[in-house]
């Protein structure tokens, strides 16, 4: 017989416990510290992020022009609240086609989906809106889809609408842009 063999065996369940609990605690340590490593958890000094908010500047490259106001539609292909709200923004179009002068008031969609696709959307729903295609929607701030965004003429957002707009909410941003 070999030597120290009998001293290996657990000579009790008592002696057994405190190393099934140490392994227990090593494991659990374990997964949490990979679980914080690869989360949202990680410390950010500019705060968690937002939607863009009055008083934020829209970049120059997205848009251009002179109009006073500019109202932009972040759309996404595939977003069932953007087709559900299509009727609205319909509307919308119709009556700033209709009702202002494009110096007043300009639509511009910008869309993270390349521009065939985008433009191929919007006339699927008889939009005949500008489009920025292929724009990263955090670049300007917009966390989901559908949102709206009112600015004046030097890019400062004045007013911002997410998600599909109840009709109080839609009467709202008419009345926002002079319409109602």
């Amino acid at each position: 017989m070999t030597p120290f063999v009998n001293d290996i065996r657990f000579s009790s369940r008592r002696s057994l416990l405190p190393a099934l609990i140490g392994c227990a605690v090593a494991v659990s340590l374990l997964f949490l510290a990979s679980a914080f490593r690869y989360s949202n958890f990680t410390y950010n000094p500019a705060g968690p992020p937002r939607n863009a908010g009055p008083g934020d500047r829209i970049p120059r490259s997205i848009v251009t022009g002179e109009a006073n106001q500019t109202l932009i539609l972040a759309v996404r292909v595939g977003c069932h609240f953007c087709e559900s709200s299509m009727p609205f923004y319909r509307r919308l179009y119709n009556v700033a086609k209709t009702h202002t002068n494009p110096k007043q008031l300009r639509l511009l969609v910008v869309a993270p989906d390349s521009s065939d696709v985008a433009r191929s959307y919007l006339r699927r729903h008889a939009l005949d809106i500008d489009v920025r295609a292929e724009v990263p929607l955090k670049s300007l701030q917009i966390l989901g889809t559908p949102t709206l965004i009112l600015i004046d003429r030097t890019r400062m957002v004045r007013r911002v609408w997410i998600g599909q707009l109840d009709a109080k909410q839609e009467n709202d941003l008419l009345s926002s842009i002079g319409m109602l």
